[in-house]
């Protein structure tokens, strides 16, 4: 139903809590937590909720090594003789920049990668045609139904092909003069809608071109057309999956993630009541050193429980059920079944599947002629039948203007006259249609059907519980590709042999090396005790502490449903202040008591209570104060720092209750050293340093400055409205231990830095004001670009980086790489002697060679230790060197200085006492950029609740904007 009449025809956020790897054995006290929330709360190894996890035999690592291993010393050889031939060649004007030599630094050791290698059939022609559809079909299914029946066209079945779903068929050969198809798909009322379907041939790809580009050592950038070749090869690797009835397929543009959804071999766990995880694959043909590969990894998402949606409305967190903005962010974007309505299927009529867009709003329909009509349901008191209810409106308070009675009528009369059906009262109605035009549903009409992906955050519980399932042994993922991943793809029956590819059944094995561990120090070059990848702050104070906090205090956040501390709420901050004395810092100045916040139920008068707090604390002129905040309290944490940070610039920093508390006790030391290195950084610390012997000696100059860069866009289940968030941060000298930076605002879903002129001209102008003088140099790491964005980087921000020096009047030398995790490269040791205690490759490993390309200047480094769990190198590509191929800067084999330094600098996260898995700026950058999200949901949720406005404009720049005396610090931390 609508404002129009369309009668249903028509088409959260995280927790605070969890304390991460705060604690630690007696053996190793004092070691710091993983990188997370204020209170060192997300990142941690969690458990499940009932329990433990499915429980999976464990394997023998051996099994990795077993088989002997041989690494491919003609691809070496070929790399080896590429450098050989392109000596002393620097990129052009707009290209990448190019390798200038191969690492040699490290103990030498042979790893797998998980790739395969590929060969192509040398007589197959692939063919892309490009399908024009008529009429166009405006259902999906209907989509899916014509390529289904293309596809079985006996002259493609003859040649052999697949398709992408959508406009391109790849074959391997030549369709001839094909005739227009006809396609018949049925319709609901047993008619048949007839589509003609011409196939254009759009080119004639040769891969024989791509071949003989990655073999010739002269050739220094891609083939032309091997992204062409490379996209055909990812369709038809995903046609025997597309064909398999149990198996889903997911990709944004090559559907290259497949699941078991339904038969014996579906792994899966649950995460909580409403939300599962499967294991599924992911598979993409990548070119090397000479030769195509395969790249399969094992994948795990999250996917919706099947079920009536009432199960799941049942059963969320009782605040999803009062917030209606929560909840519709929970469920956009999930494709329900309609029980109501169905649709002709092979085997007969199936249900009809819709597109959630909210839950419906007092907004909808707005401009159409005759809106909805909107009635809140009002609840009095909390009661179990209340907590039921929807927050806002059922089917019964619903109306739309239905053209055939000329009148207004609710959704439970249309249903009751239209389908014959009473509808259950209190459940809140859904919107399949969109703001503009809503079509309305009632919930208990709608079914989640098998392998529904959830595209929305994470909380908590389910954060910890997809990890707790996902953490695996490297030798069982190494196992899970080599059985399961073979299988669902088609490789193991030979099924990609058809399609004009044969992909080898054993994992290369490729050349690496184990970088020297940088040495950490502490106040007075004192290094701490230390074990690989980590150490601990046992016996060290921080480095530098030069805030003297002489008033501080602590403030209790209470809600009619959280757990009440009481007086050891005050024990655990004189505990916290005994740790911070203990690590250094100046802080004898905690208040007496404690003060105590208690919200009331109602949203508006609890963001009352919350600026009247943050008002409060800035009066008083505390230098800065510990919240401690209930758990799940989502609305409370964002809206207190886009006060604190922004508007008052006052320092707070959020404890959990269930952590500060625990069991009602005050937390270990360990958990308030955690905290402390966090609050040392807000003040402008320095926690830790590298020893002299370990710094790169670009850095220990003093006169090179490190910058990380970021964008991070809004979710799918992100208001409309919701822009782009551009981040940057900076070393203010060369210990690297304060990163201040700015976030801003841009253009959603654009993923350039749109003001990097300014942002970056501030953070030269703060390396001056530290320094005396601008830097020589600058080394910037930029996170979160893809492949296909790496020009964008080169022509667009590269220029504004310059453009800001020049404005500054000043001329470093600028190195440029991207940096990110999001890939799916995974490496297996061949050797027990280069395991470590977790079966991991020794942190330091970096491989440069086999599977990356001879002229791009890349490699992948694994800089951490993990706990547990399977390892992730992260993957850096340099786009722009003026730097370590400069003979006037650096002296050493470039290779080995740019590896060693993005190696040490994985050693500066100030706010944990371990390395982590990718530069410290670049993850920082995506810190901040994250803190900007928070401000900027705490804006629309401050509009919706003061303002009654469900789609504010987008914010103005100033709701990012750090407030004053904050404007260069670490607030975000």
């Amino acid at each position: 139903m609508s404002g129009s009449g369309r009668g249903g025809s028509g088409r959260g956020g995280n927790s605070r809590g969890g304390s991460g790897r705060g604690g630690s054995s007696q053996e190793m006290p004092y070691r710091g937590g993983r990188p997370g929330g204020d209170d060192g709360s997300r990142g941690g190894r969690g458990g499940y909720q009932d329990g433990r996890p499915p429980k999976e035999p464990l394997v023998d690592s051996s099994v990795v090594w077993k088989n002997p291993v041989k690494v491919p010393n003609e691809t070496t050889k070929f790399e080896d003789k590429w450098i050989s031939e392109n000596k002393g060649k620097r990129a052009e004007k707009g290209q990448l920049a190019l390798r200038p030599a191969y690492g040699t630094k490290g103990k030498s050791i042979v790893v797998r990668a998980n790739y395969f290698e590929m060969e192509l059939k040398p007589s197959a022609e692939f063919h892309s045609y490009i399908a024009r559809i008529d009429p166009e079909p405006k259902a999906k299914r209907h989509l899916r139904e014509i390529w289904k029946k293309v596809l079985s066209y006996q002259t493609i079945v003859e040649v052999g092909g697949a398709c992408d779903n959508a406009t391109e068929l790849i074959t391997l050969g030549s369709l001839g003069d094909i005739p227009i198809i006809k396609v018949k798909v049925p319709e609901k009322d047993d008619s048949h809608k007839e589509y003609s379907v011409k196939l254009k041939l759009s080119s004639i790809i040769d891969h024989h071109d791509v071949l003989n580009a990655l073999a010739n050592p002269r050739k220094v950038s891609p083939s032309d057309n091997e992204a062409v070749v490379v996209r055909a090869l990812n369709i038809l690797m995903a046609a025997y999956p597309g064909t398999q009835s149990d198996v889903i397929t997911l990709g944004k543009d090559n559907n290259n993630k497949f699941f078991w959804v339904s038969d014996d071999r579906k792994q899966w766990a649950r995460l909580d009541e409403t939300l599962q995880c499967l294991r599924g694959y992911y598979a993409s043909v990548r070119p090397g050193a000479s030769s195509l590969f395969l790249n399969l990894s094992v994948n795990h998402s999250a996917f919706y429980k099947p079920g009536e949606l009432e199960g799941l409305w049942n059963t969320v967190p009782p605040n999803y059920r009062t917030d209606r903005q929560l909840f519709s962010r929970y469920v956009r974007t999930l494709r329900v079944q309609c029980s109501h309505l169905k649709d002709p299927g092979e085997n007969g009529a199936v249900p009809r599947v819709k597109t959630i867009w909210s839950l419906a709003d007092p907004d909808d329909g707005k401009k159409e002629p005759k809106p909805p009509i909107f009635k809140e349901i009002k609840q009095n008191g909390d009661t179990p039948e209340n907590r039921r209810r929807a927050f806002g409106a059922d089917a019964y308070s619903v109306k739309f203007y239905y053209q055939e009675i000329n009148d207004y009528i609710s959704v439970a009369d249309y249903f009751q006259r239209q389908y014959k059906m009473k509808v259950k009262p209190g459940l809140p109605v859904l919107n399949v249609g969109n703001n503009a035009r809503p079509v309305y549903l009632p919930m208990d009409v709608l079914t989640i059907p098998p392998g529904s992906v959830f595209r929305g955050e994470l909380n908590l519980t389910q954060r910890q519980n997809i990890i707790g399932f996902s953490c695996r042994q490297p030798s069982q993922n190494y196992l899970s590709i080599k059985e399961h991943g073979l299988d669902i793809t088609g490789v193991k029956n030979n099924a990609t042999k058809r399609l004009g590819m044969k992909v080898h059944n054993e994992m290369v094995a490729v050349p690496a090396r184990i970088l020297s561990e940088p040495v950490v120090v502490y106040r007075g070059g004192k290094k701490p005790r230390s074990y690989p990848g980590s150490w601990n702050l046992a016996q060290v104070q921080f480095t530098k502490s030069p805030y003297q906090a002489k008033k501080w205090a602590g403030v209790l956040i209470k809600t009619s449903r959280s757990r009440d501390p009481g007086a050891k709420s005050v024990s655990a901050l004189k505990a916290f202040e005994t740790e911070m004395a203990k690590l250094g810092m100046s802080v004898k100045g905690l208040v007496g008591g404690i003060k105590t916040v208690n919200l009331p139920d109602n949203p508006k008068g609890q963001l009352d209570q919350l600026d009247a707090l943050i008002s409060s604390i800035k009066e008083q002129q505390f230098d800065f104060v510990v919240i401690i905040v209930p758990v799940g309290a989502d609305r409370v944490f964002d809206h207190l720092k886009w006060r604190a940070d922004t508007v008052d610039g006052v320092v707070i920093h959020c404890c959990s209750v269930d952590k500060i508390t625990p069991q009602g006790d005050p937390a270990k030391p360990q958990y308030f050293a955690n905290n402390a290195m966090k609050i040392n950084l807000r003040l402008g610390g320095v926690n830790q340093s590298l020893d002299p012997s370990s710094n790169s000696a670009l850095i220990a100059a003093g006169n090179t400055m490190v910058v990380g860069l970021d964008v991070t866009h809004p979710s799918p289940t992100d208001p409309d409205q919701f822009p782009s968030i551009a981040s940057i941060v900076a070393s203010t000298d060369k210990s690297m231990g304060q990163w201040p930076g700015q976030v801003k605002i841009q253009t959603r879903r654009k993923e350039n830095v749109e003001h990097l002129v300014e942002m970056m001209k501030a953070r030269l102008q703060r390396w001056k004001k530290d320094n005396g003088k601008f830097p020589e140099n600058i080394v910037i790491f930029r996170d979160g670009v893809s492949e296909g964005q790496y020009d964008m980087v080169l022509s667009d921000e590269l220029p504004q980086i310059k453009k800001a020096c020049e404005l500054c009047r000043c001329s470093p030398n600028i190195t440029v790489l991207v940096g990110g995790k999001r890939h799916n490269t995974r490496f297996f040791p061949t050797s027990k002697n280069d395991c470590d205690r977790t079966n991991n490759c020794i942190n330091g490993t970096v491989v440069d060679r086999v599977i990356t390309r001879p002229f791009y200047w890349e490699f992948f480094l694994q800089a951490q230790a993990p706990i547990q769990g399977s390892a992730r190198s992260a993957h850096y590509v340099v786009i722009h060197d003026e730097i370590f191929t400069n003979s006037k800067v650096n002296r050493e084999n470039p290779a080995d200085a740019i590896q060693q330094l993005t190696y040490n600098i994985c050693y500066m996260m100030g706010r944990c006492t371990r390395s982590i898995s990718y530069s410290t700026p670049a993850f920082l950058a995506d810190r901040f950029a994250d803190r900007a999200r928070k401000y900027v949901r705490a804006y629309y949720y401050d509009q919706q609740i003061r303002h009654r406005d469900y789609n504010p404009p987008a914010p103005a720049d100033r709701v990012t904007v750090l407030a004053e005396r904050l404007r260069e610090t670490m607030v975000y931390i």
